[in-house]
């Protein structure tokens, strides 16, 4: 068999240039957009006869590379990148995957958009602290969540929006265009645009509201983030056969009980996590108790 010969000239030497003209490609590499592609193409099988592939990840073959490389671009293009994911379980999974240690949450992502999906069940209970953590050790890091079908780019499953006016909303950006209305169209009042985007609102909140509690967390104080730096508080999220929605519970690792009860640790905890509103608005979410020593956990509502 006749050996495989390769143009040696066809390889290009990028470590030969120095580190700062290697850092001015990188940055180029980040904010440079994806080459424009014919609509269409996208679905072609045949082979093309461009050398690149054309991704809606930029410049992501710089990160599959040799180990130099991709040791000074990964960083910065993690830190540039909004990542969907179906739920919260595959949002802590896609941590402990790509970022395992702790040292590596300051290259994380720009944005995960979480998606409302979860197990039920008895064996549905899910560690989601990484997910918070990360947050807590990541200044620029944002967390927002989204319905299912956003998340997959489809219309609510009822279809409260006829399918003559569902192109004029796009689920991915949230952004609703609707210029004109079918003559064949089915939605009403006679005002179908501005009813149909009520409906597809109605139906975010409705998807959106046990996940209410995540959102208010967003918004605690600085004693919040700093136990979280900390490791001293857990938070896991389970849905029972009997209640369907998410529930969590928020639990504190505590040395020892110092004065007064764990209920009375528990409130002076709330307030100075800002969080007090969890306990009066939200009958999803419980804060509990551990100590270190005896490791049982002391509910306190």
């Amino acid at each position: 068999m006749t050996p495989t010969t390769r143009n040696v000239q066809s390889f290009y030497d990028f470590l030969a240039h120095s580190a700062e003209i290697r850092n001015f490609i990188y940055e180029f590499a980040i904010t440079a957009g994806t080459p424009d592609t014919p609509e269409g193409d996208v679905l072609v099988r045949e082979a093309v006869p461009e050398p690149y592939a054309t991704r809606p990840w930029k410049f992501f073959g710089l990160t599959q590379t040799c180990r130099q490389i991709r040791a000074e671009f990964r960083p910065l293009w993690m830190r540039s990148t909004s990542i969907r994911l179906m739920g919260l379980e595959a949002s802590v999974s896609f941590i402990s995957t790509f970022m395992p240690t702790i040292a590596e949450f300051k290259h994380a992502p720009e944005r995960f958009t979480i998606g409302t999906q979860y197990e039920i069940g008895q064996d549905s209970q899910r560690d989601i602290t990484l997910l918070f953590r990360m947050n807590a050790l990541c200044p620029y890091f944002c967390i927002s969540f989204a319905p299912f079908e956003d998340i997959m780019g489809r219309p609510p499953p009822d279809e409260r929006i006829c399918t003559c006016c569902e192109q004029f909303f796009n689920p991915q950006t949230g952004e609703w265009s609707g210029t004109g209305i079918e003559e064949d169209c089915t939605c009403i009042p006679s005002d179908a645009d501005l009813q149909d985007r009520a409906d597809w609102e109605g139906f975010h909140d409705e998807e959106l509201i046990y996940m209410d509690p995540l959102y208010e967390i967003q918004g605690a104080s600085e004693a919040w983030w700093r136990d979280l730096q900390d490791n001293k508080i857990s938070i896991y999220m389970t849905a029972s056969l009997v209640n369907l929605v998410p529930r969590f519970r928020i639990v504190y690792k505590a040395r020892r009980l110092k004065n007064g009860s764990s209920r009375r640790l528990i409130r002076g905890l709330r307030d100075g996590w800002g969080l007090r509103v969890l306990r009066e608005d939200y009958d999803n979410v419980k804060f509990c108790v551990q100590y270190r020593k005896s490791s049982e956990a002391r509910a306190a509502t």
